[in-house]
């Protein structure tokens, strides 16, 4: 990361400082200067995001739920949702003595049932979210 922030640094000092790079026209340099603090912005967002990334999986309840979420997506992308319901239910059982996590998985599943049309599932989903102890 910091190399790609040390980089990104030079090409903006390179800019400023009218290196052959940067050569032209003043409007030219202007606009080569509005497309390097352009990418710089995006950099200091990347950077952001990733930090708030590394914070967020550091947290087991949010991994899990992060993996839950992402089952669901990878059968939603191969088009058939419902499959996810069985590896989401594996990973309640293993993690049935958190209840934020097994809320959280639950909700996924109701989702999905939802999503389904399958109603009277979805509810009773929704009953075992309300049963938790």
């Amino acid at each position: 990361m910091k190399k790609i922030v040390m980089m990104s640094v030079m090409v903006v000092l390179m800019a400023l400082n009218g290196s052959s790079l940067f050569a032209g026209k003043a409007s030219a340099k202007t606009e080569q200067l509005a497309v390097v603090t352009q990418y710089l912005n995006l950099m200091k967002d990347y950077l952001t995001l990733s930090d708030k990334w590394m914070t967020m999986v550091k947290d087991d309840d949010t991994a899990v739920f992060l993996a839950a979420d992402s089952i669901a997506n990878i059968y939603k992308e191969k088009g058939n949702k419902a499959a996810a319901i069985p590896r989401l239910r594996k990973l309640l059982k293993k993690y049935k003595s958190q209840k934020v996590v097994c809320r959280a998985i639950l909700f996924k599943i109701k989702d999905i049932y939802k999503d389904e049309k399958e109603y009277d599932k979805a509810l009773k989903v929704l009953d075992e979210i309300i049963d938790l102890d």
